[in-house]
């Protein structure tokens, strides 16, 4: 007895899996027979990291949700030393005023300079994030197009695409991986993709 996962859509567009039984692994049928030469599997776990590095990426996105405190903290800052008030404090000969006007500057400088950081980095995980979402929609594409067998080339585009993206990806901690790690297995296993991506057949 042998056992073929057939990879097939589901109505949301997702990808999902069905079992199918042969009695005899000697003399599979044709449809089986064409299939793709046990690379299902390591298609599946291309497509696998790819869909957990796309969540880990999101999920360190979300964590900068109290970015707009530190806008907000900006126009505070420089509201005030637009200010009359202000103004006067600088020319005020007296020592704890300099102190004021010296923190006040430094002040600006870091909140201004951690803003433009997280700016940047938030801008830089958001192309990560697509890149990512990108591959692992085109592995999932490939893996649904019975046209053609899945090749040992194909494995090999998907992994070498997969390093490229991920050499060059900003470091997602650890909690995030393990999250995203998690949501991804449990929604493979719902969909049937589980015994296919650890190749039991």
């Amino acid at each position: 007895m042998s056992v073929e996962f057939i990879l097939t859509p589901r109505e949301d567009g997702s990808l999902g899996a069905k079992p199918r039984v042969f009695l005899s692994a000697a003399s599979p049928p044709p449809a089986a027979a064409a299939d793709t030469s046990g690379l299902c599997h390591l298609g599946i776990q291309s497509m696998r990291k790819a869909w957990i590095y796309s969540k880990a990426t999101g999920k360190t996105i979300s964590w900068y949700h109290w970015m707009p405190a530190i806008t907000l903290g900006t126009a505070v800052i420089s509201a005030v030393t637009g200010t009359t008030v202000f103004a006067n404090l600088s020319s005020n000969p007296a020592t704890w005023a300099k102190a004021v006007v010296a923190s006040v500057a430094v002040l600006v400088a870091v909140v201004t300079a951690l803003q433009s950081w997280l700016t940047n980095r938030v801008k830089s995980l958001g192309g990560q994030a697509t890149q990512f979402h990108g591959l692992y929609r085109k592995i999932e594409t490939r893996l649904l197009d019975r046209s053609k067998p899945l090749t040992q080339q194909d494995v090999d585009g998907f992994e070498a695409d997969l390093k490229t993206v991920s050499d060059a990806m900003i470091t997602i901690s650890n909690h995030a991986w393990n999250l995203a790690r998690d949501e991804v297995d449990e929604e493979m296993k719902n969909e049937g993709l589980w015994d296919a991506l650890r190749g039991r057949a």
